[in-house]
């Protein structure tokens, strides 16, 4: 696998790209009833991501943890499944139980991250 910080910020790019561009998707319909949808995006996407990219670049040892590889896969499929929640519970549906499980699974996957950084952090 590439390099893990790089792989973050390169996935956060990417939620940035499509979080800007639903925003302004939803600025020139002015239908902002999935504004929670393009804020979560960013922040659990774009923000969040660049951070875990940034701390395994300024600590390297935590790149060297075998589960920075399972903290990076866990937290994209746990935002997948939140955004799309997210989305769902704004519906029509107004179902939010995937959107619930999605914050439930994006909780884990940064307690995953936490445990990285204890363990890795004072190695650097």
């Amino acid at each position: 696998m590439a390099r893990i910080d790089t792989l973050f910020i390169r996935i956060a790019l990417i939620y940035l790209i499509a979080g800007m561009a639903f925003g302004i998707w939803m600025g020139i319909g002015q239908s902002f009833e999935y504004t929670p949808v393009h804020a979560h995006a960013n922040l659990a996407g774009f923000a969040l991501m660049t951070l875990f990219g940034l701390i395994h670049r300024a600590w390297p040892a935590l790149r060297q943890s075998p589960l920075s590889t399972w903290h990076f896969w866990a937290h994209n499929v746990s935002l997948v499944i939140f955004v799309i929640g997210i989305y769902i519970a704004h519906s029509p549906a107004a179902q939010d139980t995937v959107a619930i499980i999605g914050s439930f699974l994006i909780l884990l996957s940064t307690l995953l991250f936490a445990v990285i950084f204890y363990r890795g952090a004072d190695a650097a």
